[in-house]
């Protein structure tokens, strides 16, 4: 016995899809993509801040007293209530005076490490805005000095 089909009601329609269509359509886009996506890492990219010569050939003029440059050390203490920079047994007063000569080094290097070396009155926000003036400046190694244990 056969049962009979139950009518469509008014107002409703069948939900049968035809995947296979959908499916190549799917397919060709991912090929689309495959074929038209270059792999290869981009050649003429270069980082954002380039210092380069005036001319191809002119080497850039590095200081003498730079030129054996193996770490800039800033260490900072407090002072009459006030927070003192001593770079590379310099001493500055203020913050504006060291990023002054952090630019200057960062426009002959910026290679160099630069080691932070906080005493323990110093406050930590010092510490955090010197360290953010160095990335700033493009120095990428920065680090802290660790204390000396008896």
């Amino acid at each position: 016995m056969v049962r009979p089909r139950p009518a469509i009601q008014a107002g409703t329609a069948s939900l049968d899809l035809p995947m296979t269509p959908m499916i190549d359509v799917v397919f060709q886009l991912i090929i689309f993509f495959l074929c038209t996506t270059s792999f290869q890492p981009l050649e003429l990219r270069l980082p954002s801040p380039l210092n380069l010569p005036g001319s191809l050939g002119e080497a850039a003029a590095v200081p003498p007293e730079l030129e054996h440059l193996t770490a800039v050390v800033i260490r900072l203490g407090r002072a009459n209530g006030a927070t003192v920079f001593t770079l590379n047994q310099q001493r500055y007063a203020t913050l504006d005076d060291i990023r002054h000569k952090l630019h200057d080094l960062a426009s002959i290097r910026r290679d160099v490490p630069v080691i932070l070396d906080p005493a323990g009155d110093v406050a930590v926000a010092e510490v955090i805005h010197l360290y953010d003036l160095c990335r700033a400046e493009g120095f990428s190694r920065i680090q802290f000095a660790a204390p000396v244990e008896p």
